[in-house]
C-alpha cells in the first residue's frame, strides 16, 4: 500500500478555539511528526466513509463499490488511551499525526507504548476511534479498516457548593478534545466525539480548590448527544 504517511510534515503547536459563553471548546493539534521515544512499532490501516453516507459524497475511487468510500486527505491522530488534552499544551514532544492517501491509506510510524487510540477523521463532521495495544517491540500492526460515522456528542454538569466560579477542563482521554471554562456550576457540551469506542471524561477542577473525577465508559452514537448524570463537586 503507498501510504503518504510515511513522509510526515512538520508544523507548530495549533489550536481550534470556539468562543462560548464561560469557556471555550479547544481541539489541540500536536506536531506534526513521527513520535520521538515510541516502540519502532507501525499502525497502518485504511479510512473509508461508512455505507449510509456514500450517496452524499463525490469520490473520485471506491475502495469496495457496495460499501464504502475512501477518506482522502483525511486525519488520522495516535494517542496513549491515558492522554490528558488538557496537558497538549505542556508537552515538547511530537506526537503521531498522519494523513490518508488517494485510498485511505495511512502508517503511523513510532508509535507510543501500550493501549492507544488511532483515531481516522475527515474533516467534516465524521470520525472514527478505535483502542490497540502497541509493544515494545517494532511491530506492524494492521488495524483494517475504519469506516468513519457522524461524530456524537457529550453535555457533562456538575454543581458546586464554592463561592464564585470555578476553573475547570473537561476532556476525553485518548483524544485531542477538551473544554476549558469558569463558570459557578459547570455546565459544558463536548462535540465531536468519535463513535467506535467507549470513552473516559476527564473532569478537572483546578481553582478554587484542586478536584479530579473521571467518568469511564462511555459511548456516543453518531449525530445524537448524550447527557450525562450531573455529579457534585465538594
Amino acid at each position: 500500500m503507498n501510504c503518504i504517511g510515511k513522509s510526515l510534515r512538520k508544523f507548530s503547536l495549533a489550536s481550534f478555539v470556539i468562543l462560548l459563553p464561560g469557556f471555550y471548546c479547544t481541539l489541540t493539534n500536536p506536531a506534526e511528526s513521527s513520535s520521538s521515544g515510541g516502540t519502532g512499532s507501525e499502525i497502518v490501516g485504511t479510512a473509508t466513509h461508512d455505507s449510509s453516507d456514500m450517496k452524499k459524497r463525490t469520490v473520485s475511487k471506491v475502495v469496495n463499490a457496495n460499501t464504502f468510500v475512501p477518506v482522502i486527505g483525511g486525519d488520522v491522530f495516535c494517542y496513549q488511551r491515558s492522554f490528558l488534552p488538557d496537558t497538549a499544551w505542556a508537552r515538547s514532544g511530537a506526537l503521531p499525526r498522519v494523513h490518508t492517501d488517494s485510498a485511505g491509506g495511512f502508517v503511523i510510524t513510532d508509535a507510543p507504548p501500550g493501549e492507544v487510540v488511532v483515531e481516522a477523521n475527515d474533516g467534516m463532521g465524521n470520525s472514527l476511534a478505535q483502542t490497540i495495544n502497541v509493544a515494545h517491540d517494532s511491530t506492524r500492526y494492521d488495524i483494517g479498516v475504519l469506516a468513519v460515522k457522524k461524530t456524537g456528542a457529550i453535555t457533562i454538569q456538575a454543581q458546586t457548593k464554592l463561592p464564585g466560579r470555578v476553573r475547570f477542563y473537561v476532556g476525553v482521554k485518548g483524544t485531542r478534545l477538551v473544554v476549558r471554562g469558569s463558570q459557578t456550576n459547570i455546565d459544558v457540551k463536548l462535540d465531536n466525539v468519535p463513535c467506535g469506542m467507549s470513552h473516559t471524561i476527564s473532569v478537572r477542577v483546578y481553582e478554587p480548590i484542586h478536584f479530579s473525577y473521571d467518568i469511564p465508559d462511555i459511548s456516543v452514537s453518531p449525530a445524537v448527544t448524550r447527557t450525562l448524570d450531573a455529579f457534585q463537586i465538594k
